[in-house]
């Protein structure tokens, strides 16, 4: 804390403090908490694949609230985007990889693109995040209100700015390994599991808030009891959605499905000299698993090494020219051109006897 004098129109002084933005708690929860934000996501370090930690989503921003609690706006926001910027390199670090094998950057221009793409997602979330804990400590309105609402507009937000958006940084993307606890999002949508994420943030940050610093532990224990029964409740919902499906899904007979994967290294998916030779290696593999029995074959993202124009699909000689044996689910970059400007969609396009329809 920095000494300030101030003046009033007495002879008396008052000693007052002006808080420090950076100190051990400010430092440590912003430290903690960029770590647990890139852990709770798949990460791979030095050709080792860590275990899945995406229960660390229902923690992550748990110490960064408290370390940014008795701040002002601006050292929220200072704490929340160094915190931040931890998180999105931990999470991002890899595109640097593929920029400088896909896009023929050196290590310094790839190292500054993923640095301002980090900083720009970095500023979002420290925007959402310190304005929460601001508006809390203004309005005197629980933590465990404003966070989830600032929170999954965050998401919102990033699901389509900027770039016509980039999501893949957000908590609810965690936990795929989980998913069976989560049935209801049939019917939320992915922000509604955002929304229960950031309620047990709010509630796990407000709990220890009003136990550190008003000695109310009866607070802490009303926020655990009431995380325990969102959990509970996620649960049931999720049995009575699994039930609903259950009773409502309806069986018109089995097909057999093949999942190709063609193993094409990446630095030689778009080379346009091996294009054929890649798309023979998929018809090879496709036609194998038709003799296996196989009613339906599925490629993966983009397995397609040449591109189909939007307005042309349906008279497309794919068909015709390639001698498909069933029908194949592909993905593929199909082109649209709208008066001068032409856009790429990564598109799914399904071949069946007749045509191609995305």
């Amino acid at each position: 804390m920095d000494k300030v004098e101030k003046k009033h129109s007495g002879n008396q002084v008052i000693l007052g403090y002006k808080p420090k933005i950076f100190t051990q708690g400010s430092f440590n929860a912003m430290v903690i908490s960029g770590i647990l934000g890139f852990l709770m996501f798949p990460f791979v370090l030095f050709g080792y694949s860590f275990p899945d930690m995406g229960v660390f989503a229902w923690i992550y921003l748990v110490p960064l609230l408290l370390g940014i609690h008795r701040l002002p706006l601006k050292g929220k926001f200072v704490i929340s985007f160094m915190s931040a910027m931890l998180m999105n390199f931990g999470s991002f670090y890899w595109l640097m990889t593929a920029m400088q094998l896909f896009g023929k950057l050196n290590f310094f221009q790839a190292f500054a693109m993923l640095l301002i793409m980090c900083a720009m997602f970095s500023l979002f979330h420290a925007l959402f995040i310190s304005m929460a804990s601001w508006t809390s400590h203004m309005v005197k309105m629980p933590l465990f209100l404003l966070i989830p609402i600032f929170m999954v507009a965050h998401n919102v937000v990033l699901h389509y700015f900027p770039f016509n958006g980039f999501p893949f940084g957000i908590a609810p993307y965690t936990q795929g390994a989980w998913i069976d606890y989560f049935q209801w999002v049939d019917h939320t949508g992915i922000f509604g599991l955002s929304l229960v994420i950031f309620l047990v943030n709010g509630l796990l940050a407000d709990g220890l808030l009003l136990f550190i610093h008003r000695k109310q532990p009866d607070k802490l224990f009303s926020r655990l009891m009431v995380v325990f029964v969102v959990m509970l409740l996620s649960l049931y919902c999720s049995f009575l959605s699994s039930q609903s499906y259950e009773k409502n899904k309806k069986s018109v007979g089995n097909i057999s499905i093949a999942m190709i994967q063609g193993n094409i290294p990446q630095d030689t998916k778009w080379d346009p000299f091996k294009a054929q030779d890649n798309l023979n290696a998929y018809l090879r593999l496709t036609n194998n698993a038709v003799k296996d029995g196989a009613d339906l074959v599925m490629w993966p993202e983009t397995a397609y090494p040449y591109g189909i124009k939007q307005k042309k699909m349906g008279k497309s000689h794919f068909l015709d020219k390639e001698g498909l044996s069933a029908p194949i689910l592909f993905g593929a970059v199909v082109t649209d051109r709208k008066k001068s400007q032409r856009r790429l969609y990564n598109a799914v396009i399904l071949a069946d006897k007749t045509a191609l329809m995305s």
